[in-house]
């Protein structure tokens, strides 16, 4: 595996051939496939392979005019989970404000605790730049898209708890 570098921590990219495969051997089995991205380059391979639904808005970097309109061509999804990345910019520059009652049934009341103390949520310069840069950067993607007409998806995270 290749690795990607932005201005934070580098994490694992599955190289173009194995996506290829993948997306081959889920067409077989006429298995959907929902590509997981963080960059433009993500979604370039994942279109490459075949594969046009996608899992958050690249945050890493900016698509361009030619990868978006190849986006709106192939009639490709988005589901951008831009609220994922909002949370981490507010998070770490100190504007996240939780619901504790709402999120109650779902996150142990310690670590509600946590996320609200300044001694455990305090973050370095380095990593409220990367924060700020790639909330800048999926609202930037997401504007673009929604202007040129990309099909988005929305959905709910969490867990389906029974009553």
């Amino acid at each position: 595996m290749a690795q990607v570098h932005s201005k934070g921590p580098a994490l694992p990219r599955v190289d173009l051939a194995t996506i290829k495969a993948v997306a081959a051997a889920a067409r077989a089995r006429k298995v959907m496939v929902v590509a997981h991205v963080s960059s433009a380059k993500d979604v370039t391979d994942a279109l490459d392979s075949g594969i046009k639904i996608f899992a958050h808005m690249p945050a890493y970097d900016l698509m361009d005019a030619k990868l978006i309109a190849r986006l709106v061509k192939e009639q490709a999804v988005i589901i951008p989970t831009a609220v994922v990345y909002e949370r981490l910019y507010q998070s770490t520059n100190g504007a996240l404000v939780l619901d504790q009652s709402a999120l109650a049934a779902d996150v142990p009341a310690g670590v509600l605790a946590a996320l609200q103390n300044p001694a455990y949520m305090s973050y370095s310069a380095l990593y409220k730049a990367w924060t700020t840069s790639i909330w800048d950067n999926v609202q930037a993607n997401l504007r673009a898209c929604v202007k040129a007409g990309v099909i988005l998806a929305t959905g709910v995270s969490r867990s389906n708890r029974s009553a």
